[in-house]
């Protein structure tokens, strides 16, 4: 029998808040709980005889009595804000928490860097803000010496010291009220951290929770060994690294729930006996079994979009009217994805009824149009009722669907069963995922009515980047109109604010689809909040030793394998009779094939200006110099 290693509630805490992929959510619970690895009592370095209970009730009245006397200089203005926070966050991590060795410095220095840390406790730099400034806030006290910039947030200075600094792999970060565990990074592009409300913590008196905070955040998950170790022995470090192990056999897992999710709905589609439309465009030839793909691979994306934006609450739009929240109350009572993510994989709810796919279809059109009796904000792009059409009309009984849901959202290894961490996913992960499609190539049954995939190498027109952004040519983007869908969704994630602009989304949307359209790829457009801030630093990439050009063979491998395996003049001819024996395919052929031309006209004339046309053939990596 499988075990399922469910999320409990431990995040969902008010004092406790996971940002980033600093640990894998799983196993920041079992430490939270006591359960993960390295927690025993000499782990924690008690002398014999004193259990973790004794030690953390202990550490909690310590606590709690420095709490109430700096809650009392909270509101003085006659004192200096920064000394009594650093006072009372270096009393409270050498008496609660176990940092004996934690003392007041002016700073820690890296080649010509001087970076104004306030104290260091071993290896662990610990930057203290004043309680009156949040931890994001950017103050002249935090610049960095020697980087150019005047201004810098406590969380930014501690960020980069540790990028800078071979010597220093965590810190903390903490301005009294909240405080911040983080690790060196190597991308900027998402904040990465572990936060513990301090104030709501301990002027609440949540012992539970201030139990949790003492197992993750004691001085020996720092340094085990007393004496001074290195950081790569944190204990903290060990838990990223089962994380992150843990992590890639789910990201596997998902790999493989991905493909079995869309020959289910695949199947379930087919199958379904009110889906006599369906099969029969499939049957005359109106829809393809590429099409159907496509859709079936759009549906797959929403998926995963409401996945990552339901688990990081971002999916509504701020009001806090009454109206507002029965709306969303309603959402997450009869619509959420959240709801079914249990619920998937109990056997007796997977009848032949169809009222879970009949609700998610509402979410949809919600999304697409709009919907204010379930705050859903019009959306339109991957929604539009263009995007799909011939699954938003069709009919799936609940069995396949949880059945997909389940392959989605849990990862099987072992004989264990543990959720997909959707809120952290990285748009690179999502399309690594994606990258394991390479190698498919769908296959219609329709007398058996069902769904799969043979072998083969897949073409271009099924190609999904790593990422979601990277191309050919700076110009040119995968002829698959979701591959962009990570780098789109992490845009939402960031910039739903924008959305809330009637009139700025209608024209972004208008000149996207233009751009899609013309398959160009528009770094305004798909960068926005970049460009809102100048524009780029640097582009770098690998330069791609490809050439701008029509490949036949490519364009008939998947549409047309007959006349892919022809050659030369032969193929030439059974192209030319396209026109009479099938109009659609000859259509798409010549609609691409106009597109390269005028790409590579475009191209020439860049590489003119450069003063390096070439004879025929375009290399892409001329366009990028």
């Amino acid at each position: 029998m499988r075990r399922t290693n469910r999320h409990r509630a431990v995040l969902s805490l008010p004092s406790i808040r996971l940002e980033g992929g600093l640990f894998l959510p799983n196993q920041l619970e079992k430490a939270a709980l006591g359960q993960a690895q390295h927690q025993t009592e000499s782990d924690y370095r008690l002398p014999p005889g004193r259990g973790r209970k004794d030690e953390i009730g202990r550490a909690f009245q310590i606590a709690a009595a420095q709490w109430r006397q700096f809650e009392a200089l909270l509101d003085r203005t006659d004192l200096d804000a920064g000394n009594s926070t650093e006072q009372f966050i270096i009393e409270l991590l050498r008496h609660a928490f176990g940092y004996q060795q934690i003392a007041r410095v002016s700073g820690v220095t890296v080649g010509e860097r001087h970076y104004p840390v306030t104290a260091l406790a071993g290896h662990l730099p610990v930057v203290i803000a004043p309680h009156r400034v949040a931890l994001d806030e950017p103050r002249e006290r935090f610049a960095v010496e020697g980087s150019g910039s005047r201004r810098k947030s406590a969380f930014q200075l501690a960020q980069e010291c540790l990028n800078a600094s071979q010597d220093h792999l965590w810190a903390l970060v903490s301005n009294g009220r909240q405080i911040r565990l983080l690790r060196n990074a190597a991308t900027l592009t998402r904040p990465s951290f572990l936060e513990i409300d301090l104030q709501d913590l301990l002027a609440s008196q949540r012992y539970a929770e201030f139990t949790m905070a003492w197992r993750l955040l004691h001085a020996s998950r720092a340094d085990p060994d007393p004496d001074g170790s290195a950081p790569a022995s944190a204990i903290w470090e060990r838990w990223c690294e089962a994380g992150v192990e843990e992590g890639t056999r789910v990201r596997e897992g998902l790999r493989v729930g991905v493909a079995d999710a869309l020959m289910t709905l695949g199947s379930g589609f087919l199958a379904h006996p009110g889906n006599q439309a369906l099969r029969q465009a499939l049957q005359d030839g109106t829809l393809d079994q590429h099409a159907y793909f496509q859709q079936l691979l759009c549906l797959i994306y929403r998926l995963i979009f409401l996945f990552s934006v339901e688990e990081r609450g971002l999916l509504h739009p701020a009001d806090d009217s009454p109206a507002a929240r029965r709306a969303r109350e309603a959402y997450a009572e009869g619509y959420a994805m959240a709801r079914l993510r249990d619920r998937c994989l109990k056997r007796r709810a997977r009848n032949r009824d169809d009222d879970l796919w009949q609700a998610t279809r509402i979410v949809f059109k919600g999304l697409a149009d709009g919907e204010p009796r379930l705050a859903l904000p019009a959306l339109g792009g991957l929604f539009a009722l263009t995007q799909c059409p011939d699954l938003d009309g069709a009919d799936l009984d609940n069995a396949h669907w949880l059945s997909a849901l389940a392959a989605l959202r849990w990862s099987c290894h072992g004989g264990n069963l543990a959720p997909v961490d959707y809120r952290n996913m990285a748009p690179e992960e999502l399309g690594s995922v994606y990258e394991s499609l390479l190698e498919l190539v769908p296959e219609l049954d329709l007398p058996r009515r069902a769904f799969g995939f043979v072998g083969g190498e897949a073409n271009g027109e099924w190609r999904i980047v790593n990422g979601g952004v990277s191309a050919s040519s700076p110009f040119t983007t995968d002829h698959s109109p979701f591959a962009a869908f990570p780098t789109r969704k992490t845009l939402y994630l960031e910039l739903r604010s924008d959305q809330h602009n009637q009139i700025h989304r209608k024209q972004r949307q208008a000149a996207q689809q233009a751009c899609d359209a013309a398959q160009v790829f528009h770094w305004q457009l798909r960068f926005p909040q970049v460009f809102a801030r100048g524009g780029f630093d640097c582009v770098l990439g690998n330069p791609p030793w490809e050439v701008s050009q029509m490949g036949e063979e490519e364009f008939f491998s998947a549409r047309a394998p007959l006349i892919a395996a022809l050659a030369g003049d032969e193929r030439k001819r059974a192209i030319l009779a396209l026109e009479t024996d099938d109009p659609p395919l000859w259509s798409k052929y010549v609609r691409v094939s106009q597109q390269v031309a005028a790409s590579n006209a475009f191209f020439r004339h860049l590489a003119d200006l450069n003063g390096r046309r070439p004879a025929s053939s375009i290399p892409i990596r001329y366009l990028r110099i």
